[in-house]
């Protein structure tokens, strides 16, 4: 099972079955930090979100990110993230 399907699988008694198809296929890290983008339809819910990146990903993660802007450059950063 991917991660995709372990957090869809955590979150499927709190998101609607169109919002767990609108999760992230994806995330960076940075250190102890992962950075995600959401769909704006989930904006709302983010904080439930990333309380599951932490409890899935526990002795990797120590904070979520959220990705606001756009990835860019040679290195592929993001250039507007909020805690």
């Amino acid at each position: 099972m991917g991660f995709k399907e372990s957090l869809m699988e955590s979150l499927k008694d709190t998101l609607s079955e169109e919002e767990l198809l609108l999760l992230p296929r994806g995330f960076q890290t940075i250190g102890h930090i992962v950075i995600i983008k959401l769909n704006p339809v989930l904006l709302e819910k983010k904080q439930i979100i990333g309380e599951k990146y932490l409890e899935l990903l526990p002795n990797y993660i120590r904070s979520v990110y959220l990705n606001q802007g756009i990835i860019q450059g040679q290195f592929r950063e993001p250039n507007k993230i909020v805690h």
